[in-house]
C-alpha cells in the first residue's frame, strides 16, 4: 500500500518537472549567438510549379505592297451622222482624254469652229454646222489632237461614209506644191518641171560627150 503511494508520488512529480523543462527548450532557440537557417520562400506561381520565362515572338520583314499604276487613257473620237450632206450639223465625240481635245478643221469642212465641252470623265462633246457649198468630190479632212495621248483624222465627204484614222497628225496638203517664190506648182506642173529637168540634164551630158569625141579625132 505505501509502495503504490510512493510510485503514485513520484510519477507526479516527474510529470510536474517535465512541464516545468518545456519553457526552458523553447527559449534555447532564443538565446544570443544562436543562428538561425533562412528557408527560402518559393517563387513563380503560388501552386509551387516554377515560372516559365516569356520569349519575345519574332517579328518577319515587312512586305512592300506593291503599286498599282494607272493605265493610260485610249483616245477615241467619233463624228455623227456617219453620212451628211452639205449644210448638215456634224457632232464631234470623244473619249479618253484628260485635257480638252482640240480640233483642226484642214479643209473647211465647217462654217465655224467646232468647240468641245466636258460631259463627264475624260469625255467632251461638240457640234458644228457644214458649209453649204462643200464640194462633191472634194474630201475633208477634221484632225482631233489629245495633248500627250493622241490624235484621230477624220476623211470625210458629203453623201459618203466618213472614215477615220487613229494616230495620224497630219494629212497631205491638198492643191499644189509650194515653190517659195509665192507660186506653186500644180498636179500637171509639176510632173511638166521633173520631166524638164530630166531632159536638161540628159542635153547636157550628150553635149559634154560629143566636144570629147571631136576633141579625140582632132588629135
Amino acid at each position: 500500500m505505501r509502495i503504490s503511494r510512493l510510485a503514485a508520488t513520484m510519477t507526479a512529480a516527474g510529470v510536474v518537472v517535465l512541464a516545468g523543462a518545456t519553457p526552458v527548450f523553447a527559449a534555447d532557440a532564443a538565446l544570443p549567438g544562436a543562428t538561425s537557417t533562412a528557408v527560402p520562400e518559393p517563387s513563380g506561381d503560388p501552386s509551387g510549379q516554377p515560372s516559365e520565362t516569356p520569349t519575345s515572338t519574332p517579328t518577319g520583314t515587312p512586305t512592300a505592297t506593291p503599286t498599282v499604276s494607272e493605265p493610260a487613257p485610249n483616245f477615241d473620237a467619233d463624228i455623227t451622222p456617219n453620212m451628211f450632206s452639205p449644210g448638215d450639223t456634224l457632232t464631234l465625240t470623244t473619249t479618253g482624254c484628260p485635257t480638252v481635245p482640240t480640233v483642226e478643221d484642214v479643209d473647211g469642212l465647217f462654217s465655224g469652229p467646232l468647240a468641245l465641252a466636258e460631259i463627264g470623265d475624260q469625255r467632251h462633246r461638240g457640234s458644228a454646222l457644214t458649209k453649204s457649198n462643200l464640194s462633191a468630190t472634194k474630201t475633208y479632212h477634221v484632225v482631233v489632237t489629245c495633248e500627250n495621248v493622241g490624235s484621230v483624222t477624220f476623211s470625210a465627204a458629203p453623201g459618203q461614209k466618213t472614215t477615220k484614222h487613229r494616230g495620224q497628225t497630219g494629212v497631205v496638203p491638198v492643191g499644189g506644191v509650194q515653190t517659195g517664190d509665192g507660186t506653186s506648182l500644180g498636179g500637171d506642173g509639176f510632173v511638166l518641171a521633173l520631166t524638164g529637168g530630166a531632159t536638161l540634164v540628159a542635153a547636157t551630158a550628150l553635149t559634154v560627150a560629143y566636144r570629147r569625141r571631136q576633141a579625140h579625132e582632132d588629135a
